[in-house]
């Protein structure tokens, strides 16, 4: 909390305003046919949230992960939320598609789609 008042001047110097430069330049983007983004890791995970027509939700039983304790030695295991953020993001224009693997945090198979969390390949993502 701030213990000194601000003035007039202070507001406006805090303000955001147009930065010159080249930095600053815009990036021009040619337009896509289509864009889809799967997240992958997030903070936060709310098991009971559903889909609508435009947001495609994980179901409960995610993915298996292996537990010799159970029959038939798997169990259904849902999402993870970890620090982090992890996301595939797919964009098609005409008939090229092209994938990007967005990942930060701290595990580093944390998107694994394999039941022991081994590492894996994505298949829509290039090296």
């Amino acid at each position: 909390m701030c213990q000194e008042s601000a003035t007039a001047g202070d507001v406006r110097a805090a303000m955001p305003h147009p930065a010159v430069g080249s930095a600053a330049d815009p990036i021009a983007l040619e337009p896509v046919d289509d864009v889809v983004v799967t997240t992958l890791v997030d903070n936060v995970y709310d098991a009971l949230l559903t889909g609508d027509n435009t947001i495609t939700r994980a179901p409960l039983a995610a993915g298996t992960a292996q537990a010799p304790q159970f029959e038939p030695g798997f169990t259904n295991v849902g999402l993870m939320a970890e620090h982090g953020f992890s996301a595939l993001v797919t964009v098609r224009r005409g008939g090229t598609t092209t994938s990007v693997l967005f990942d930060t945090g701290l595990s580093p198979v944390r998107w694994s789609p394999t039941p022991t969390g081994s590492a894996s390949t994505c298949p829509a993502c290039r090296p």
